[in-house]
């Protein structure tokens, strides 16, 4: 799913000002989808559509027009993206002139910076086309400290999951004293929906180290808690084997167990205990390299952490996968959110090739030791390819079929 153009249009009064934003979405070659949000600038905006089916683009473009246009023709004003009365889209101009800005490390933490304080004062979800919620997050990776203020200006409570977990990840990623006193005085909100990511950042950061470890082990099953108390690995191995053949059964035998053992988070807070027990990784890696689809959190904790090890291990394990994407108006393929995590994963390098050499040399080093002759399909090897050939011009990545093609 792709953002083709947006057109953001507003309706000012004394007392409030209403928005208005009309989207054209692609969902695959030929299938486009109208959708729109609206309601007060500055709270939560309610989502539509124009269509409830896919069409195609002319269809799509002439169904987009006619909307913006007849939203202006009822008080709505033009404030930003594609104009369709004039056929300029301030969108392209604006993105063009920031990321040209953007290509050295000094000159995206300061127009980064801009960009939030921006957003702090006018408190949109998109700021000269970039959203807010990526820009706290972009804040995370370049390590802005001087962005925690803006962050915590940004925190909303009503604010949506994708929103407050950036807001949480960027402020624990970043970790400075003000910071981790956000935190923690905002521990019990964040924790309502986002427990697993504030316990990580406890532990990460080692603050209350032992309560979280014994509030996250308080959370297996009892017999779990018994196996790791003890140190006694074997049966615990033993006992999710034999709960993993039930669980292939489906029936309700399985499904009644599967939730007796609370079997859904398992693996995901056997990677946080690993903190202080390595024998539980060799559990979870056998997890991530049977069934990578179902550790997202676990790559999501392994990101945060900086666990190279982990995110390779989960990376060779989605690149050994062979299944295509397929996309229709209600779901896509898990061929698609492979597709998805390899060129996330592909952007996590070519950041870190830029802002942190030390990084990128631990990451690429942990690929290319998972390598194996009888695994993996190297010619469409995404992290590989950009590894050895990212700066060659015999090497492009073809947007198509998201592999590299050597001429």
């Amino acid at each position: 799913m792709k953002r083709i153009k947006q057109t953001l249009l507003e309706f000012k009064t004394s007392k409030s000002t209403k928005v208005y934003t009309v989207l054209l979405i692609k969902l695959a070659e030929h299938n486009y989808l109208v959708n729109f949000h609206y309601g007060n600038k500055g709270s939560t905006l309610r989502e539509g559509t124009k269509t409830t089916s896919a069409v195609d683009i002319d269809e799509a473009e002439q169904c987009y027009n006619s909307l913006v246009v007849s939203k202006i023709n009822k008080g709505f004003s033009f404030n930003s993206g594609f104009n369709p009365l004039t056929g300029e889209d301030s969108t392209r101009t604006n993105q063009g002139i920031k990321r040209e800005v953007l290509n050295t490390p000094d000159a995206q933490k300061e127009q980064l910076l801009d960009l939030l304080a921006q957003a702090c004062e006018d408190n949109r979800a998109y700021v000269h086309n970039y959203k807010v919620s990526r820009l706290i997050y972009r804040a995370a990776h370049l390590h802005v400290e001087e962005a925690v203020a803006f962050i915590i200006r940004l925190f909303r409570k009503n604010a949506s999951l994708e929103y407050r977990y950036s807001v949480l990840y960027a402020l624990g990623k970043i970790a400075n004293e003000e910071a981790l006193s956000f935190i923690q005085s905002k521990r019990d909100y964040f924790a309502q929906d986002l427990e697993y990511l504030v316990d990580e950042i406890y532990l990460v950061h080692n603050i209350e180290t032992s309560y979280t470890q014994e509030k996250i082990l308080e959370r297996l099953h009892v017999e779990f808690q018994g196996y790791i108390k003890e140190d006694d690995y074997t049966s615990l191995r033993e006992k999710i084997v034999e709960i993993e053949a039930l669980e292939e059964e489906n029936s309700s035998l399985s499904f009644r167990t599967l939730k007796q053992y609370k079997f859904n988070y398992l693996y995901d807070y056997l990677y946080q205990l690993s903190h202080e027990r390595e024998e539980l990784k060799a559990l979870v890696y056998e997890k991530i390299s049977q069934k990578p689809f179902t550790c997202r959190r676990i790559y999501k904790l392994a990101e945060f952490r900086d666990d190279m090890h982990t995110m390779a291990r989960f990376i060779d394990s989605l690149e050994a996968k062979k299944m295509s994407c397929s996309t229709s108006y209600y779901s896509s393929s898990m061929g698609c959110d492979r597709n998805y995590f390899r060129r996330r994963f592909v952007r996590t390098l070519k950041d870190l090739h830029v802002r942190d050499a030390f990084k990128y040399l631990s990451l690429a080093k942990e690929i290319l030791l998972q390598l194996k002759e009888n695994k993996a399909n190297y010619y469409s090897h995404l992290s590989l390819h950009f590894i050895l050939h990212h700066e060659s011009s015999r090497v492009n990545l073809s947007a198509g079929r998201h592999h590299y093609i050597i001429d």
